[in-house]
Parts: C-alpha cells; sequence; structure tokens
C-alpha cells in the first residue's frame, strides 16, 4: 500500500489522512469484512473539542484528498501511468472525536466490541476501502517510481498544497492534545466518574479500575483479523452501560474542553500559525479543485 504522503515536510496532509480515514484513541480498525457503518449518536455528534477548529474535519480532508488526486493524476499522466481520482462525498459529519473515550455507543459495543471497521472510523464514507483498492492496482515498480522517487509525483502534489506557509508543526498539537487528554483524566472531577465507572463495572464482575485497562485487556487483541467474541461484546456493553451511569464522557467532554480553551488562550501565537497553516491549505486545495 503506497502511503498517503511522501514528503518529509507533509505534516499536515499526515493529519488530513488520519481524519480521512477516523481516529480511534482506543480501537483498532478491522481489516477483514465489509465497512459496515454504525450511525452515530447525537452525543457522538456532539463531541466537538476546542482543538477541532485548528485541524481538518473529516469534509476539509476530503477537499485536500480530492485536490491530490486532480494533481496526482496529471502528473502520473505526463509519466505515462493513470491515477483514480476517487469520489469524495459532498458532505460527512466530522467525527474525530467518536472513540476519544474509548467505546460509548450500546450498538458500536454489540457489534464491534472494542474493535471498529472503516464504517465506523470513516463514518461510513467507503473512502478507506477505495484508497486500498486503487494502491493495490499499482504494483509495478514503474508505477511506484512515479509516485515516490525523490522528485516524484506524491512529493510535487504535496509540495504544490503546502506551499506559502500552509504547513505548521502538528507534531506539536498532537502531543498537547494527548497530554491534556491525560491531565484530564487526573482533575477531580474526571476522578470521581471515573470511580463510579469502576463501581459500577464491578457490580457487574469486570474488575478493571479504568475504561482503559478495560480496551487494553489482551484477550481482545491476541488475534487481531477474528470477529469479537461474545466475552469481549458483553464487557464492552458493559462498559458503556457504565460510562452512561457514571456520566463519564459529558465530565471528560467538558473538562478536556476547559483545559483546550486554556492552552489556546497560552499559545495563541502558535494556534494562529495553525489557523492560518490550515486556512491557506484549504486555499490551494480549492484552487487545485476550481480549476479542474
Amino acid at each position: 500500500m503506497f502511503p498517503t504522503t511522501a514528503h518529509p515536510r507533509a505534516a499536515l496532509v499526515t493529519a488530513l489522512a488520519v481524519l480521512a480515514t477516523g481516529c480511534a484513541a482506543s480501537a483498532a480498525p478491522r481489516t477483514d469484512g465489509a465497512a459496515r457503518p454504525v450511525a452515530p449518536t447525537a452525543e457522538v455528534r456532539s463531541l466537538i473539542l476546542p482543538f477541532d477548529a485548528y485541524e481538518l474535519s473529516h469534509q476539509e480532508s476530503f477537499e485536500v484528498a480530492e485536490a491530490r488526486d486532480l494533481l496526482m493524476r496529471a502528473c502520473m499522466r505526463k509519466r505515462g501511468h493513470d491515477w483514480q481520482v476517487l469520489d469524495y462525498p459532498a458532505h460527512v459529519d466530522d467525527l474525530k472525536n467518536r472513540r476519544r473515550y474509548g467505546v460509548i455507543e450500546k450498538a458500536v459495543a454489540r457489534e464491534f466490541g472494542y474493535h471498529a471497521n472503516a464504517g465506523v472510523l470513516s463514518a461510513g464514507t467507503g473512502i478507506t476501502e477505495l484508497r486500498k483498492k486503487r494502491d493495490e492496482s499499482l504494483g509495478s515498480a514503474g508505477v511506484r517510481a512515479a509516485y515516490d522517487e525523490q522528485n516524484g509525483c506524491g512529493y510535487q502534489a504535496n509540495d504544490r498544497l503546502e506551499r506559502d506557509g500552509a504547513l505548521a508543526d502538528y507534531d506539536r498539537f498532537n502531543r498537547l492534545s494527548s497530554e491534556l487528554l491525560k491531565k484530564t483524566k487526573k482533575q477531580p472531577e474526571a476522578v470521581a466518574a471515573l470511580n463510579r465507572w469502576e463501581t459500577c463495572m464491578r457490580r457487574r464482575g469486570f474488575d478493571y479500575r479504568t475504561p482503559d485497562e478495560a480496551v487494553s485487556d489482551a484477550r481482545w487483541w491476541s488475534r487481531e483479523s477474528a470477529p469479537a467474541s461474545d466475552e469481549e461484546i458483553a464487557t464492552a456493553s458493559a462498559d458503556v452501560r457504565c460510562k452512561q451511569r457514571a456520566r463519564l464522557v459529558g465530565v471528560l467532554f467538558r473538562v478536556e474542553s476547559a483545559l483546550q480553551r486554556q492552552a489556546v488562550a497560552d499559545n495563541r501565537a502558535y494556534f494562529s500559525r495553525l489557523a492560518e497553516a490550515k486556512a491557506r491549505h484549504l486555499e490551494h486545495a480549492r484552487q487545485v479543485i476550481g480549476r479542474h
């Protein structure tokens, strides 16, 4: 499978690729079977954190991906090859935080346990499967060289979209996001909710101190491609019910939102650069789409 990006400076494109396939802090995608979508709950749709404004939404990531496909097609044709421009959806919900606090939807727990497939992680768009099929169809050494050599089409497309300040330090952004999530779970209000969750799980016969312990249980990950066992599904379903009883997701979201707002205020210059880079990146993408 070809990489989504082929340029050392392509941090923003890498970030959008993650968004396009969906973020899963507490889930691993299934690679087998159909990508059955599961409609998100109202709670999932409402999980919009302050940091989200500074990275590409699912819809925006598809705009950039379409522009990159168009640039790739023009470049690859000049080198005697073709490149499929995928049919990206005109509208898709932004569900990047769907798994930020673990499995929180009863239907997902019943279907996948602690796992997920591309239908869950990519909002049911099917783009993940289409990308995989496209990449698998491009097997020759000549096509690979045209794509990812030093001055290949992947490099050129990224350079075109990232020029004039359209690139930012997303490593720092990701570190901040991860650190604040950890800090969130240590705040008194969150600790109290986590304790309520633990008590609820113990009453149901599960000996986990935190949701992170439950999802990381080695039993669920010993056979990665196998369907979730009855035991995994029962555990994940109890996990969801106890999160709801403990009001855990609402507490974590409220506390983390406050921490993220403070981080933006404390790092105004940095977040301003992120916003500018995102806007410039989208501007370049829309110019490419407009010309094609």
